[in-house]
């Protein structure tokens, strides 16, 4: 991914009945979804779930790789004069 694009964060838990985010996202979230987040500074960023059920709990995590923008195209400039060398009262085109 390349700064400023969105990325879609989906999730889901069985048998969960509570879950909680941490890392580059915050609380509150359900037990399943999706969310888009977009990230403005290259870098890395994790994302995690920790849910709680019945049985006890469960945690999963996902990273997300987010680089730099590419730096602008430099101008490309030309120039040139036609005849490169002229007498006192020729003309000359410069182009």
């Amino acid at each position: 991914m390349i700064e400023g694009q969105a990325a879609n964060i989906a999730w889901s838990a069985a048998n969960a009945t509570a879950c909680s985010a941490s890392g580059a996202w915050g609380n509150p979230i359900d037990t399943s979804g999706a969310r888009i987040t977009t990230q403005t500074v290259a870098g890395s960023y994790t994302y995690t779930a920790a849910c709680t059920g019945p049985g006890g709990s469960g945690s999963a995590q996902t990273t997300l790789s987010v680089a730099a923008k590419p730096a602008p195209a430099v101008p490309t400039v030309s120039i040139s004069l036609n005849p490169a060398s002229v007498t006192v009262g020729q003309a000359a085109t410069l182009t």
